[in-house]
C-alpha cells in the first residue's frame, strides 16, 4: 500500500521533521522496491499511477517544503543528500524535474505579500 506523508503544525520540531523525513525515505525505498520487481502501477483511490508519478510528488513536496524553510536545521544535511541520492536512482529526470516543480511553486508563494514559511508542508 503507498502512503502519502503529510507535515503539518502538530509534526514541527526536530523529532517530528526527523519522523518526516524518515517516512518519505521509506517511500523512496517502497517505489524502489516496485520499480526493481517491475510493478511500475500504484494504485491510490482507485486511480492508478506511476511510479514517476509518485517520485515526482515526493521530490515536489520535499523541494517546496526546504525552499519555504523546512529541514533547515544541519542535523537533516546527510537526510536530505540521502533522500537526493535515493530518489535520484530511482529516475534523476523525473526527480530532478519534481525538485524543480516544488522550488518553482515555493518561490511563487514566498513572493506572495501574507505568506507564513510556518506553513511550508509536504
Amino acid at each position: 500500500m503507498y502512503m502519502t506523508t503529510e507535515v503539518n503544525e502538530s509534526s514541527e520540531g526536530l523529532i517530528g521533521d526527523m519522523h518526516v523525513l524518515s517516512m518519505l525515505e521509506g517511500e523512496l525505498m517502497y517505489l524502489k522496491a516496485r520499480q526493481k520487481l517491475d510493478l511500475p502501477e500504484l494504485q491510490q483511490l482507485k486511480h492508478p499511477y506511476t511510479i514517476d508519478d509518485a517520485l515526482e510528488g515526493v521530490a515536489s513536496n520535499l523541494a517546496y517544503a526546504t525552499t519555504c524553510g523546512r529541514f533547515s536545521s544541519s542535523a537533516f544535511t546527510d537526510m536530505l543528500a540521502g533522500l537526493t541520492t535515493l530518489g535520484k536512482e530511482i529516475c534523476p529526470w523525473t526527480w530532478d524535474y519534481g525538485t524543480d516543480e516544488g522550488r518553482h511553486h515555493a518561490q511563487l508563494y514566498l513572493a506572495e505579500p501574507d505568506c507564513e514559511t510556518s506553513e511550508a508542508a509536504i
